[in-house]
């Protein structure tokens, strides 16, 4: 039986009332695992390690992560020539970090 499938039986047994909360949450993890979301400073220090080495590229999500901003203020800021326009790879947009790194340079000097 597939994973997705043993998740449907543990929500249909909870819609059904044949499970009780604490027993369905306890089925999932035990599906799943006690994966906890990644920390917030690890991925912090991993996307700056990433914009600072100058090379690659980098999802406008992490970049808004880097600003400490929403993703919506990054888009604003590249319409208002902020920041530079992001490369569109694979159907998704990415800044090129050196682009990034040379904008924050620009930046600091104002």
């Amino acid at each position: 039986m597939s994973l997705l499938q043993r998740t449907a039986d543990v929500l249909d047994g909870l819609r059904n009332d044949r499970l009780v909360e604490s027993d369905a949450i306890q089925a999932l993890k035990q599906l799943y695992g006690n994966h906890s979301p990644p920390d917030k400073d690890a991925q912090l220090e991993t996307i700056c390690r990433a914009i600072h080495s100058g090379q690659g590229y980098t999802s406008i999500k992490d970049v808004a992560l880097y600003f400490d901003v929403s993703i919506a203020t990054i888009y604003n800021w590249m319409n208002q020539g902020v920041i530079p326009k992001a490369y569109k790879i694979g159907g998704r947009r990415r800044f090129k970090n050196s682009e990034l790194l040379q904008a924050e340079a620009l930046y600091e000097q104002v």
